[in-house]
């Protein structure tokens, strides 16, 4: 069978009806269409809301599996006693690796090697709804801040262009912190995870600059075991994917050719 050879309007049709059977990815809430680097899911029984609010910095480890940029992260949380403030900022950055060693009980981030901060309207917040009576824990203090019942999901697009490139097989960790409203009345608490990985999550007071590991605290059916916290991690698709973007800028051109005045 010959190939058919498209000219003219046939050929922009051809394009344009490319374009509408293309699966667009909706790089929004998790989970989108963008391949998933790394999911550790919300704890939902039994689950607390660990405080990760200014000078409170949580951190969490992550393998990485596949080479290649981190262009969209995905964290759980909820707000002390449902008080939700509906603009906060987060710093988030990713960290290298200290493993456990004889001299080191815990492993914990050690240099910084990416940070972002993100204002409002810089990421796009779901309301994944009323969950079961969960309790908000200050790892500082040790103290149970709760109840809460509202479960929210945060979801922060980065650049490709300045997203952080992981390598293959190296361990990194996520911190994250809010910022930006007054903490006598508001606190975030980022969601501990159903499935543990390597070694516990950590919390750093800034104040005091030091990592500590986090453990559920006395009284909770987990108590003494580790803590980890709820987030995912996508890239941006295989290079098959950027093929939709110039299609449609050869469609356009195509149109423009076709709509220009004879001279």
């Amino acid at each position: 069978m010959s190939a058919k050879c498209f000219t003219g309007p046939a050929r922009l049709h051809a394009l344009l009806g490319f374009l509408a059977a293309w699966p667009l990815s909706a790089r929004a809430d998790w989970p989108n269409d963008d391949p998933t680097k790394w999911v550790q899911y919300p704890q939902i029984t039994n689950g607390l809301n660990v405080l990760a609010t200014q000078p409170i910095v949580l951190a969490d480890d992550f393998l990485c599996t596949t080479s290649g940029p981190i262009t969209d992260i995905h964290i759980w949380g909820s707000w002390r006693q449902d008080q939700i403030w509906p603009a906060p900022g987060f710093i988030l950055s990713f960290w290298s690796d200290v493993p456990t060693n004889q001299s080191n009980p815990f492993s914990h981030p050690g240099n910084l090697l990416w940070q972002t901060n993100f204002f409002p309207g810089t990421y796009i917040v779901s309301n994944w709804g009323p969950t079961v009576n969960e309790q908000f824990f200050d790892p500082v203090g040790t103290n149970i801040l709760g109840p809460e019942f509202n479960l929210v999901q945060y979801n922060f697009d980065v650049d490709p262009t300045f997203a952080f490139v992981q390598q293959e097989s190296n361990v990194y960790w996520l911190a994250v912190t809010a910022l930006g409203f007054d903490t006598n009345q508001f606190l975030f608490g980022w969601k501990t995870s159903t499935n543990h990985w390597n070694d516990d999550a950590v919390y750093l007071d800034v104040d005091q600059g030091v990592w500590n590991e986090l453990r559920y605290p006395e009284g909770h059916p987990q108590e003494g075991q580790s803590i980890d916290l709820a987030f995912a991690l996508t890239t941006v698709p295989e290079p098959g994917a950027l093929l939709p973007p110039l299609a449609v800028t050869l469609a356009l051109l195509a149109l423009r050719r076709h709509r220009r005045p004879a001279s």
